[in-house]
């Protein structure tokens, strides 16, 4: 059986046959290519930093992009999305 450990973000919840899956994501404030981790800020205005699984998920992100991300059961990203940026904000 599959556990995944997920926040919520602005209650965006949708389901998937008996795992509950969450949006996940945050405004990338730094970037560690030599611990491979990043420093999120979330929605709610705190920080948190994130180990990932594999550096290479950093290298399409800058700071200031919006991401959307996925854990493993160990609280590392295994998946790592640019959103894609709105020009009127």
């Amino acid at each position: 059986m599959l556990f995944t450990l997920c926040w919520p973000v602005a209650g965006i919840a949708a389901t998937e046959s008996s795992a509950e899956i969450m949006l996940l994501g945050g405004t990338v404030i730094s970037i560690d290519q030599d611990s491979s981790s990043v420093t999120l800020r979330m929605p709610s205005g705190e920080s948190r930093i994130f180990a990932t699984v594999d550096r290479r998920l950093l290298r399409d992100i800058s700071i200031g992009d919006h991401v959307t991300y996925e854990l493993n059961e160990a609280g590392k990203i295994i998946r790592l999305v640019k959103l894609p940026t709105d020009p009127a904000n």
